[in-house]
């Protein structure tokens, strides 16, 4: 007590004398502690856990002709992300943190050449991430080339032509003939128009035929397409006209003769046809295979698209279009529909065509006169020629068509009849400087034998204007098969 006191009277023993104190009840808890194991010895801290990435796909490859997308399932115990290297193709994370889905996308690839492309998915982690990287590949289209022009006449004189290429690759290059040349050497981006000269025909030569090739300069593109080129002093027309017999009808059937017909008339080697009983399906088909032919041609029931079609056909690499109609054979020609007594409307459809080669035009007409009524018969015949008068002005004229009646009918003699004061035409058959050649008849009806004078149905008519050269009824079969009931007519013409 007397030592507390005095502490007391002094602060700083009494400080000391607390600090002693208070480090002897400080050791003798622990040793307590450790006498009776209540405080066990400090664990460790734990390791660092590994970064985990699992990855479903390791290579993927797209087509070239459209946009696609696909999804790769992704694991890992961190959060997770994507890059791309190329801009075409994207990468996305999508879902949760650490069980997450990558949208990988890729555009359109417009080139031929294939593309690659590397996508990185990477679990994040401050001290060491994780990666895995996917190989993208995406094909190239197809090379695509093609020419507009479907071939290219000149005349025998040197000239200068044109010729336009299309093409999804760059850049070109061209097979010529020895009397052709390239006059402009520059090569547009994904072709273009050419221009070329032709050497002026040989002393006595009157026609030449070559080819005119384009290519892919790369010789690892496979493109490659050919036109015919013709150059010639002579400055004759193959014109003819055909019945091909209508798609819906049960008699042929259209899909098994339709590709025969196309390399009937690419043999026959016609630069004017006109067709009759041409349902819209036929009309487009003929239209998109015969790539060297323009057509022009509406359907007679609204003037568009609906029934038959009197399709008028020609070269576009021979001619240039001036001008195109169709008129209605009834009481109100400007307007669809049936006339007088006739079984269905009829028509009459035009083009106007500049020769390239003699630079001379031509007006070309096609009809189908109704097979029913007399009435429409009758009338039909001088309504064609009424309007073939006023709108062919000083052009001379070539009139195809399936006239449902032959050369001793009263209608057809009309056409013909020059004494009677009204606008006429000449038959071709009639005019014809080299004796006609083929059956006579030209309505066959699915038999061999020539049907005679009395089946002479199909036409060409001209006027004084042209001259006939050769005129020929095809023979009822074209390799053995019945491309129609019909037989087509032909002539060789030449523009005076």
């Amino acid at each position: 007590m007397e030592n507390i006191a005095k502490a007391a009277a002094c602060p700083t023993h009494v400080i000391s004398t607390i600090r002693k104190i208070s480090t002897i009840l400080t050791v003798t808890v622990w040793l307590l502690s450790c006498k009776s194991g209540t405080n066990p010895v400090p664990e460790p801290m734990p390791e660092p856990e590994d970064v985990t990435l699992e990855v479903s796909a390791s290579e993927y490859q797209f087509e070239a002709d459209r946009q696609l997308a696909f999804t790769v399932s992704v694991k890992s115990n961190r959060p997770v992300t994507a890059t791309s290297s190329q801009e075409w193709c994207t990468a996305e994370i999508v879902g949760g943190k650490t069980a997450d889905n990558l949208k990988i996308s890729v555009s359109e690839n417009i080139r031929i050449d294939r593309r690659t492309a590397t996508v990185t998915v990477t679990a994040e982690d401050s001290e060491k991430p994780a990666t895995f990287t996917i190989k993208i590949s995406q094909q190239g289209v197809r090379p695509i080339l093609s020419i507009e022009e479907g071939a290219v006449y000149v005349t025998g004189e040197r000239q200068e032509f044109t010729v336009r290429v299309a093409a999804n690759f760059s850049p070109v290059a061209f097979v010529l003939p020895p009397w052709i040349s390239l006059k402009s050497p520059d090569n547009p981006e994904n072709g273009g128009i050419y221009t070329f000269v032709a050497d002026g025909l040989p002393a006595a030569v009157e026609l030449r035929k070559d080819s005119l090739t384009v290519k892919a300069a790369n010789p690892d593109v496979t493109a490659a397409v050919s036109i015919p080129v013709v150059q010639t002093d002579v400055t004759s027309l193959n014109v003819m006209s055909y019945n091909i017999y209508l798609a819906s009808g049960s008699l042929l059937n259209w899909s098994n003769r339709r590709d025969a017909l196309l390399k009937f008339i690419r043999l026959a080697d016609v630069d004017i046809l006109g067709t009759q009983e041409t349902e819209y399906t036929q009309h487009d088909f003929l239209k998109r295979n015969l790539t060297e032919y323009a057509a022009y041609g509406v359907g007679r029931n609204d003037g568009k698209t609906d029934g038959e079609h009197n399709t008028i056909f020609y070269k576009k690499g021979r001619f240039t279009e001036h001008g195109h109609g169709t008129f209605w054979l009834n009481q109100t020609p400007d307007a669809p529909g049936k006339g007088w007594d006739a079984g269905y409307p009829r028509i009459a459809s035009w083009v106007i065509l500049e020769d390239k080669l003699s630079g001379k035009r031509i007006f070309a007409v096609n009809t189908h006169i109704d097979h029913i009524g007399s009435e429409a018969q009758k009338n039909s015949i001088p309504l064609l020629m009424e309007r073939i008068s006023a709108l062919h002005g000083d052009l001379p004229v070539v009139l195809t068509g399936d006239f449902n009646m032959p050369p001793s009918n009263g209608n057809i003699r009309y056409v013909t009849d020059a004494s009677a004061g009204h606008y006429s035409l000449l038959h071709a058959k009639a005019i014809a400087e080299t004796p006609a050649e083929g059956n006579v008849g030209t309505y066959h009806a699915l038999t061999d034998a020539d049907p005679g004078i009395g089946a002479l149905i199909d036409f060409i008519f001209v006027d004084e204007n042209i001259r006939v050269l050769r005129y020929a009824v095809s023979p009822p079969r074209f390799e053995s098969q019945f491309l129609s009931d019909h037989s087509a007519v032909t002539a060789k013409i030449e523009i005076r």
